[in-house]
C-alpha cells in the first residue's frame, strides 16, 4: 500500500468525510480530486506507457474497492472526455480493459 501511494505520489493524510476511512474515500467528488495534485497526471502518464500501464493495471487488480474507486475517479475514468482518450490510445486501452474487469 505504501508503495502505490509512494507511485502515484498519493498523500493517504488526505480524505473527506467522517473518521472511518472508507466513507471518507466513498464521499470523494470532483473538488476533492484537487487534493491530490499529482496523482492525475502519473496515472494519466503510467497509462499511456507499456509498462507504467502494466503497474497500473497490477494495481487496479490488487486494490481494495474503495482505493480503486477512488482510483477511477483521481484518474478521470469517469470524466468522459478523457475515457475516450484513454480508449482511443494505444496502449491506456489496455487500463481500461482491466478496469472494465475489475
Amino acid at each position: 500500500e505504501t508503495l502505490v501511494y509512494r507511485l502515484l505520489c498519493w498523500d493517504p493524510n488526505i480524505t473527506v468525510g467522517n473518521d472511518d476511512d472508507e466513507s471518507r474515500e466513498a464521499e470523494l467528488n470532483d473538488n476533492d480530486a484537487a487534493k491530490q495534485p499529482y496523482a492525475s497526471d502519473i496515472i494519466y502518464g503510467l497509462s499511456g506507457e507499456p509498462r507504467g500501464s502494466i503497474l497500473l493495471e497490477t494495481i487496479l487488480h490488487c486494490c481494495p474497492d474503495s482505493f480503486h474507486d477512488i482510483l477511477c475517479k483521481i484518474g478521470g475514468f469517469y470524466d468522459e472526455a478523457t475515457m475516450k482518450e484513454y480508449v482511443s490510445h494505444g496502449v491506456s486501452n489496455f487500463v481500461v480493459q482491466t478496469l472494465l474487469v475489475s
